[in-house]
């Protein structure tokens, strides 16, 4: 019961309604800054992901709130937007990957890597094991030239960082290679996989490195699949050992996607100075949402719970007795109250709150008699 009463303020703090919007003031205070949040990281701008529709819609509040505030439009065509060259990318559904003639399931039996590059074919490769990552042993890059290599990984406790799969590394050995699978699918986490299947979102500015030739298709694959690649386990596999042949080709298509800086310019007030800039930025992006709801009152009670204990605890580290004391808490929540399932990633810190205090730091300069004798640009970035 006691640990019930501990935090028996979640309860008032999820129950709290948010403020309705208002007018704003010159001076920076936190109202403004609290009615301008509640609404940036609204549920209506669905996480404000760069190169999306609700991004856009959140970049048009900076804009128009930027208008009104006084700046000076500084983007393109004498707008306050500058368009940035933002291209989508999500797994091409015709890509295929076949171990003597039997075909691979995406997702489930691979994951694939976008490499933000053009991928070799590897039709017709032999796969062949390299050996266990980091091992002294590995094979030889002059070795793995155009087979599909398969790379063994230890997981666990008290590994060395060699251990950990740097995939920079690992292309950057076996360029030469067809393919590079990476035996670590069954230890990956759910949510990551969803991540890799996600569409992600790339800049596409003319300044891209371009190769004819292709990089290795990268994947992580299960240990069944390696089995079937190398036709044994891989305990007990010697390094060099060639396995079976691998037909296919793995791509990433290509789509614009919308996105935009939101610039606005305050002058200076001192004629020989107004030509050098303060600039003054935040991101206006998100991450989005999810496609699969969590409850959203038990997260926020917890995570709020964790943090208050953190910061008073002199070690800053919550014990286990007392995770269990808010894991309390949150079990009478969703006794009490229906679970709430929520998909958005609101952006309320990363960075709706860096979002709108640039905003406000722009609406007390512009509404003050004394202009800083040096202008000031604002800058509101997409894409981080």
């Amino acid at each position: 019961m006691k640990a019930v009463c501990r935090f028996a303020a979640l309860g008032a703090l999820l129950a709290a309604a948010p403020p309705a919007p208002a007018q704003t003031r010159t001076a920076i205070n936190s109202a403004d800054l609290r009615s301008r949040l509640y609404l940036y990281a609204d549920d209506s701008m669905m996480g404000r992901a760069a190169g999306t529709e609700y991004n856009l819609k959140a970049t048009a509040y900076v804009a128009a709130e930027a208008r009104r505030v006084g700046l000076q439009p500084a983007g393109d065509s004498g707008t306050f937007f500058q368009s940035v060259p933002l291209v989508k990318r999500e797994f091409d559904a015709r890509s295929s990957l076949a171990v003597d003639g039997a075909t691979l399931r995406p997702w489930q039996d691979y994951a694939p890597r976008d490499p933000r590059r053009a991928t070799k074919p590897f039709d017709g490769a032999q796969a062949v094991y390299v050996g266990i990552l980091g091992d002294s042993t590995m094979l030889p890059p002059d070795q793995a030239a155009g087979k599909f290599v398969v790379i063994g990984v230890r997981f666990g406790p008290n590994l060395p960082p060699s251990a950990q799969v740097n995939r920079g590394a690992l292309l950057a050995r076996y360029r030469a290679a067809a393919g590079i699978a990476v035996v670590s699918l069954d230890s990956m986490p759910a949510g990551l996989v969803e991540f890799f299947k996600a569409p992600q979102y790339a800049l596409r500015d003319g300044a891209q490195p371009t190769d004819t030739v292709g990089i290795p298709a990268y994947v992580y694959v299960t240990e069944t699949v390696a089995r079937s690649l190398l036709g044994a386990p891989l305990d007990g596999l010697r390094t060099g050992a060639a396995g079976k042949t691998v037909q296919g080709s793995l791509g990433f298509s290509e789509s614009p996607a919308p996105a935009r800086n939101v610039v606005g310019i305050l002058p200076g007030s001192d004629p020989a100075l107004r030509g050098e800039y303060v600039a003054i930025g935040a991101h206006n992006d998100h991450v989005g949402f999810d496609h699969t709801p969590v409850d959203h009152d038990s997260i926020r009670a917890y995570n709020g719970a964790m943090r208050q204990l953190e910061l008073t605890a002199a070690d800053h580290q919550v014990t286990p007795e007392q995770r269990a004391a808010i894991r309390v808490n949150t079990d009478s929540l969703h006794r009490a109250h229906a679970a709430r399932s929520d998909s958005i990633f609101n952006g309320a810190d990363d960075d709706g709150s860096g979002t709108v205090a640039v905003l406000e730091i722009a609406e007390a300069f512009a509404g003050t008699r004394a202009r800083p004798k040096r202008s000031l640009i604002f800058v509101w970035h997409t894409g981080e």
